[in-house]
């Protein structure tokens, strides 16, 4: 059994919840993808996505037998904080917008993975060096949530959250 001492030299630092940053592009009508730093900064709150091992079941006289299955990828949700110029806002919007637009059932031009745009979060140590990425593959955005205005709320900053969904994910500099 270690000591504390073996402890505390094996743990380091720890991860801090709040040393994270998040980098995406976004897409438009067009299929274009335009890139934002901005996501660095105004992404207030992610995580690292779950996924799951689905479970088959096979019946035998009365008891099942329970085999692994397939991997299943939940939704990812990020919080956003409302710039000035609610330019994240517009841009996950418009993303949304080219996928399937308010007034029309159709897309607006590009279809497919021209819809589609990699998202990495990455955790970081504290000097800013990245401890671990992972990069949600071919993501697109299914809600873009409120933003909610209260004359009552004071010294709040606005925010949304979005969420995202996407094929799976891989941990860099890791085996797949």
């Amino acid at each position: 059994m270690g000591t504390i001492d073996d402890f505390a030299t094996n743990f380091g630092q720890g991860q801090r919840v709040s040393q994270f940053l998040v980098r995406g592009s976004f897409r438009n009508a067009g299929g274009a993808g335009f890139s934002d730093i901005l996501t660095e900064f105004y992404v207030k709150s992610a995580q690292f996505p779950a996924s799951n091992i689905g479970i088959i079941e096979i019946p035998y006289r009365g008891r099942k037998i329970k085999m692994p299955g397939d991997r299943v990828f939940n939704e990812w949700s990020i919080s956003v904080l409302l710039d000035k110029d609610n330019k994240m806002y517009d841009s996950f919007v418009a993303w949304m917008d080219a996928i399937n637009s308010h007034s029309n059932v159709e897309q607006a031009g590009a279809a497919g993975d021209d819809l589609k745009e990699d998202w990495t979060i990455s955790s970081l140590s504290p000097n800013g060096e990245v401890n671990s990425e992972v990069v949600m593959k071919n993501c697109f955005p299914t809600e873009v949530g409120t933003v909610d205005f209260n004359w009552e709320t004071t010294d709040t900053i606005a925010e949304f959250t979005v969420t995202m969904q996407f094929d799976y994910w891989t941990k860099l500099g890791a085996t797949t």
